[in-house]
Parts: structure tokens; C-alpha cells; sequence
């Protein structure tokens, strides 16, 4: 077992690159929405949703299980054996993804017949390639407890994939310059991972380990395919119902809630800590916490909320005005979504993995559904409040699978208390479009009555402290459900 210093330095470090990541592709976009049409953009978008939905397909919960049964092994030769045998897998299902790609891009193409996306489906192949490289590496890196080297590698993508980015739209090259940029960022940073894997890669197989990896992929890898597909279809019908203008506003209004999902990143794995260290008695009882964290997240959200008319067009230029009620419907969905995660999250954590995987088919029929009804009428804020009603929806049944009919409305209450304030405030925001002192007032307004009625208190603050200076004794259970269940992905 780590000590709490190692296990918050982890903490420290991942959350950091993760910054710089998200970071570095909001400022590659606002470049790009400045210096490219809205049809290019959108195709870029649609080229990472196609990249990231290929990686996913042949990933069968393999990274989760290199961090796992990495981070287990304390014999060094059988670590090193394992880990070989998970690169051979993860490389292998590759292998039949690409195959599969040669099938599919073409089929992509007769659906997306655009110019500008037939002039870079080919390259989702090279690109794929070098992003499961990243990700299966990224993920022998953290089963080898090596998060500043993962941490310094993201870093590196984050910063290369910018600057490529920003010299090749500035040299003119365009939605062409905006995707060999990210090939050759990923591609350096693929050389860096490789470079310092403690160990020499070579070919393995190894039986037992394989049929490991197979039995703890299951239904918590299908969670997450689905969930990966949940996330991707607002894209993908965009595009399909709408056009790529449509899906560059859609990505660009995505861009401000990312920073949310970004800053819950470095809270959650102490929430997720928490949660699978606890008896199933106490699991119950902790779901009181929720309101701790739909408090944080409110906070934020509602100054997102109140500022996203002036920061939205300051990044992306006027251009993408429209990106504005977008974005602040998304600020409220993140903030019922990652509820929902922690709920999901308590629920991996009392083994009710086939639970989270039906409740997970059932909210990725019902985006689909809203999403093809609302999409070709109100476009993508037709996405955006598809969303929001699945979430809602989401986090009412995964608290109900959680903790049972008779529990669920204290619960509930705790959960309102952030929820109805921030709606209330995205309500008259959206109606009124206020000016930026009005706007201020409407937000310290939001942050009183959060006060008032206990939904946020001085006290959260020092209680999540105190939860990340505890001693994890399931922190490997803790990162297996961290990677498995990231709900949106956002380059």
C-alpha cells in the first residue's frame, strides 16, 4: 500500500496534465475558429469523434486492467510478463480495428460527403494507431505508479498539439494542417511513453493473464463503449442531420464545460476512494455526500453560466455567438452527469457492474432517440437539452438502484438543494441574456441562496481534505473504475 503522500502527488499530477490538455485544445479551436470556415472545424471535430469511437472499440477494458493487475504485482518479472501480455492484446484487437476501418471509412464517406471530410478520412487510420499507442501506454505508466512521467507526457501532447496547431492554421494549411498537427504531437509523445517503459517490450502471451483481462473487461468495459457512444452520438447525428457547422458550434460550446469536467478530475479520485473503501452499509449512508459535491460543482457551474456571453465570443470570436445557450445547457448537464458518475461509481463499488451496464444501454437508447427528435428541429441546442433530460433521468435511476425506493428521497433533497438554484439561474439567464453587472448580481444572488439553504458549506471544504489524507486500501479498485466510466472526452 501507497502512502497518502504518493496517492496525492498522483492526484496533483494527473490532474495537472489534464489541465494543460484541455487547456491546449481550447486554445488550438479558438485559433481555429478564427482561421477556418465552420464547415472545417466541425470536420474536425467529427474526425477525433471517429478516432476516439475506433480506440474505444478494440480497447475491451485493457488499460483498466494494466493499472489493476500492475499496480498488484509486486514480483518484477511477473510484472513485466503481464504487462507484455496486455500490450500484445491491446495491439492485436488494434489490428482488427484497422481492419475494420478499411470497411468503415468508406461507408463514412458516402454519409458525410463533404469535401472537407473526405480529404482526411483516411487519416483516422495512422491517427487511431497512434492513439491506442497513447493510451495503452499512458495506462502501463499508472499501473507502474510512474504519474509524473504520465503527467509530463500529457503535458507535452497538450503544448505540441497547440503550437503544431496554431504555426500551421498561421501558414495557411487549414483543416489538412489542423489534423497532421495532432498526428505529430501524438506521435512525439507516443516516442516519450515507449521511451521510458521500465521495461522491454517484446511479444507475450501468457493464458491465464489473458482470460484475467477478459473476465474483468465485461460488463464494465460494455459500460463504458456505451457510454463512449452516449457521449459521441450528439456528434455524429449533428453531422448526419445538421452539417459540420453544426457539430463546430456544438464543439466549441462543449469547450467551457470541459474545464468542469476537468476541475472534478482532481476531486474524484478521492470520491471514488471513498466510495468502493466503505461497507455496504456505510455506501448507503455515504450517498449523503452527493450533496458535498453537486454543491462544488454547482459553484462553478453558475459562474460559468453568468459568463459564458462574455468569455464564449472572447475565445471563439462573434462567430460563435450561437455557442452561448449551448454552452451554459451543457454547464447544467455536467454538473447532473458527473452526479450521476459518483452514483454509478458507488454502484461499481457493490459489484453491481451488470446494473451500471443496463442502465447504461437504457440511457444511451434514450440520448439516441432524443437526440433524433430534437436535433433536426432545434439543431444543436436540440442536443444539448437531449442530454440534460437523459441526465436528469440518469441520476434519478442510478439513485434508485443505489439505494432502494424508501431511501431515495432524502437523497434526493440533498441533491436539489445545488440543482434547482443552478437551474433556476441558467432559466433566467437564457431568457434574459443580462449584461455582465446584472449578470453578477443574478450570481451572488445563486451563491446566497446556496448558502442559505445548506447546499454549500465552509465545512465541505475541509471534509474533502480530510477524505484525500486518508489511506486508500482499495486505491486499485479506485483507478480501474476512474478510467472504465469517463463520460465525455473532449481533445
Amino acid at each position: 500500500m501507497r502512502d497518502k503522500g504518493h496517492y496525492l502527488r498522483g492526484i496533483i499530477w494527473a490532474s495537472g496534465g489534464n489541465m494543460v490538455t484541455i487547456l491546449g485544445g481550447i486554445a488550438t479551436t479558438a485559433f481555429a475558429s478564427r482561421l477556418v470556415s465552420k464547415a472545417e472545424l466541425g470536420t474536425y471535430f467529427i474526425f477525433l469523434m471517429v478516432a476516439h469511437l475506433s480506440c474505444a472499440a478494440g480497447e475491451f477494458g485493457i488499460s483498466s486492467s494494466a493499472i489493476k493487475f500492475l499496480s498488484s504485482i509486486t514480483v518484477e518479472s511477473e510484472k513485466e510478463r503481464t504487462a507484455n501480455t496486455i500490450l500484445s492484446m491491446r495491439y492485436g484487437l488494434m489490428v482488427l480495428v484497422l481492419g475494420a476501418q478499411t470497411i468503415v471509412v468508406p461507408l463514412l464517406m458516402r454519409l458525410w460527403p463533404t469535401e472537407e471530410f473526405r480529404s482526411i478520412a483516411w487519416l483516422v487510420i495512422p491517427y487511431t494507431t497512434l492513439l491506442v499507442s497513447y493510451t495503452i501506454g499512458s495506462a502501463v505508466l499508472a499501473g507502474y505508479h510512474l504519474f509524473s512521467v504520465f503527467s509530463v507526457v500529457a503535458v507535452v501532447d497538450g503544448v505540441l498539439r497547440a503550437a503544431f496547431s496554431v504555426m500551421a492554421l498561421l501558414f495557411g494549411f487549414g483543416l489538412k494542417g489542423l489534423v497532421y498537427s495532432l498526428i505529430a504531437s501524438c506521435l512525439v509523445s507516443c516516442i516519450l511513453i515507449w521511451y521510458r517503459l521500465p521495461f522491454r517490450v517484446r511479444l507475450f502471451y501468457e493464458r491465464e493473464r489473458v482470460m484475467q483481462v477478459v473476465r474483468f473487461g465485461g460488463f464494465i468495459y460494455g459500460s463504458y463503449l456505451v457510454n463512449m457512444g452516449t457521449s459521441r452520438a450528439a456528434e455524429a447525428l449533428l453531422a448526419t442531420f445538421a452539417g459540420p457547422a453544426a457539430v463546430a458550434i456544438y464543439g466549441n460550446a462543449m469547450r467551457v464545460p470541459a474545464l468542469l469536467l476537468r476541475t472534478f478530475d482532481s476531486i474524484r479520485p478521492v470520491v471514488f476512494s471513498y466510495a468502493s473503501s466503505q461497507h455496504e452499509e456505510n455506501r448507503r449512508a455515504s450517498v449523503n455526500l452527493v450533496r458535498v459535491f453537486a454543491g462544488l460543482l454547482a459553484v462553478p457551474a453558475g459562474v460559468v453560466i453568468v459568463l459564458a456571453g462574455v468569455l464564449i465570443p472572447l475565445v471563439f470570436s462573434d462567430r460563435y455567438a450561437a455557442c452561448v445557450p449551448v454552452s451554459r445547457m451543457l454547464v447544467f448537464w455536467v454538473v447532473l452527469s458527473m452526479t450521476n458518475y459518483y452514483f454509478v461509481i458507488s454502484l461499481l463499488g457493490a459489484n453491481r457492474a451488470v446494473t451500471v451496464f443496463a442502465l447504461s444501454v437504457v440511457q444511451f437508447i434514450v440520448t439516441v432517440s432524443g437526440h433524433m427528435l430534437l436535433i433536426p428541429r432545434l439543431g444543436e441546442m436540440g442536443a444539448a437539452i437531449s442530454m440534460t433530460i437523459v441526465a436528469s433521468v440518469a441520476v434519478v435511476m442510478s439513485l434508485y438502484f443505489l439505494v432502494g425506493r424508501e431511501m431515495m428521497v432524502g437523497r434526493l433533497v440533498a441533491l436539489l438543494r445545488s440543482v434547482l438554484p443552478l437551474l433556476l439561474l441558467l432559466l433566467v439567464v437564457q431568457q434574459s441574456n443580462p449584461h455582465i453587472l446584472l449578470g453578477l448580481g443574478h450570481l451572488t444572488i445563486f451563491l446566497v441562496v446556496l448558502l442559505a439553504i445548506g447546499a454549500v458549506k465552509l465545512s465541505d471544504v475541509r471534509t474533502l481534505v480530510n477524505l484525500a489524507f486518508q489511506r486508500r486500501e482499495e486505491g486499485d479498485h479506485t483507478r480501474r473504475t476512474e478510467n472504465d466510466h469517463s463520460h465525455v472526452i473532449v481533445e
